[in-house]
C-alpha cells in the first residue's frame, strides 16, 4: 500500500496519530522521488534537500506530538516538542542558507565558491542563539535524574 493510501486509510479508520505522522511523511517520500527523478540536475536536487529536510522535521514533530498524548497540552510536552521543532527547523534553514551560499549555488558569476555573505551567516548566528535559548530555557525546568544526576 502506497503512503497516500495508507494514510487515507488511517484517516477513515480515524486513526489520528497515524494519520498526523504519515501525512508529513507523505511529503517527504515526495520529494525524495524528486530528487531521484532529476540525477542530471545538481541544482535541482541541491534545491529539493531543503523541503526534503524540512519534511523530515515534520514528520518527526507530528511522531513526538502522536506519542506524547498530543492533543492534550496539560501535560507540557506539546509546548515543548513544538518549541524545539520551531528551533530546529530555523537552525535548518539557516544552516542550509549558509551551505548554499558557501557552494556558490546563487548563478552569481562575480562570487566565487566558498563566498559566505554577512547576511547568512547573521541568519546562522541568530538560529545559534535561538536554539541555545530554548536549550537553556529547557534546562532551567530540569528536575534531578533518578540516578541521581
Amino acid at each position: 500500500m502506497d503512503l497516500r493510501a495508507r494514510t487515507a486509510a488511517a484517516d477513515a479508520a480515524g486513526d489520528w496519530r497515524e494519520r498526523q505522522v504519515l501525512s508529513p511523511l507523505t511529503d517527504v517520500a515526495d520529494h525524495v522521488k524528486r530528487i531521484g527523478d532529476h540525477p542530471d540536475s545538481v541544482h535541482y536536487r541541491a534545491d529539493k534537500a531543503g523541503p526534503l529536510v524540512h519534511g523530515a522535521l515534520r514528520v518527526q514533530n507530528e511522531a513526538l506530538l502522536a506519542y506524547a498524548g498530543w492533543p492534550d497540552e496539560d501535560n507540557g510536552a506539546t509546548r515543548v516538542i513544538e518549541d524545539a521543532t520551531q528551533a530546529l527547523t530555523e537552525v535548518a534553514e539557516a544552516v542550509r542558507r549558509a551551505m548554499w551560499s558557501a557552494a556558490g549555488s546563487t548563478n552569481d558569476p562575480d562570487r566565487p565558491a566558498g563566498t559566505l555573505y554577512r547576511s547568512d551567516a547573521a541568519a546562522l548566528t541568530a538560529a545559534a542563539r535561538d536554539l541555545a535559548r530554548w536549550a537553556d530555557r529547557l534546562a532551567g525546568q530540569a528536575v534531578r535524574d533518578p540516578e541521581g544526576w
